[in-house]
């Protein structure tokens, strides 16, 4: 690997990722070990940004990171092939201690990987960071998407001829409110991470 760590993230990598299903996010408790990783800067902050945004701690990060390959192998063999056909056997990066899960420690140091522990928990990281941004992308296309439509409600509850109060505007204006509510929704997703509940529209009505 070069001095400033930058992975070559091939196409054909982000395309099994992004194949795969997003992986489940929730905190999890089990017994933990202190292990120590040399890890590069942009490593760091990937972890640091998913951490911030799902709320979790670096051991359920990294459970989750390691549940997420074992249910795609292909893309975690691609991922340690791609490391040994490069020849990467060291990370320039500073030596982290972390409190990890104990089957996350063994997914890691298992002998069958023929690349060191730091590489392939650098790589890792790296391809997580793919279905994570996937994610995100979706989420601003979708602002887009409901956006249109959200426009096309408008003009259809301008252009009827009909009178105020009349049910059929009071239904239009309580569907052109669920879908501004949802846009407000996913905002707040992206930007705090704000769960969007169902039956909070219903309540808002």
């Amino acid at each position: 690997m070069n001095k400033q760590n930058k992975i070559n993230v091939s196409d054909e990598l982000v395309k099994k990722i992004h194949q795969t299903k997003h992986p489940n996010i929730k905190q999890q408790t089990e017994n933990t070990f202190r292990t120590s990783f040399t890890i590069s800067e942009s490593s760091m902050q990937i972890i640091n940004k998913i951490k911030d945004y799902y709320g979790l701690s670096t051991k359920e990060l990294m459970s989750i990171i390691t549940e997420f390959y074992k249910n795609n192998d292909e893309v975690l063999q691609y991922i340690i092939q791609t490391a040994i056909d490069e020849k990467d056997d060291n990370i320039d990066g500073t030596v982290k201690t972390f409190v990890i899960k104990k089957d996350t420690k063994e997914f890691l140091e298992k002998n069958t990987w023929s690349i060191s522990r730091d590489v392939l928990l650098d790589r890792l990281i790296v391809g997580f960071n793919i279905r994570f941004e996937q994610l995100i992308e979706g989420q601003k296309k979708a602002i887009q998407q409901i956006s249109e439509y959200s426009q096309t409600i408008s003009d259809l509850y301008s252009k009827l001829e009909l009178p105020d109060g009349d049910p059929i505007i009071d239904r239009i204006g309580l569907i052109e409110f669920a879908w501004q509510d949802l846009i407000s929704a996913i905002e707040a997703k992206l930007n705090d991470n704000a769960p969007i509940d169902t039956n909070d529209i219903w309540q808002n009505c």
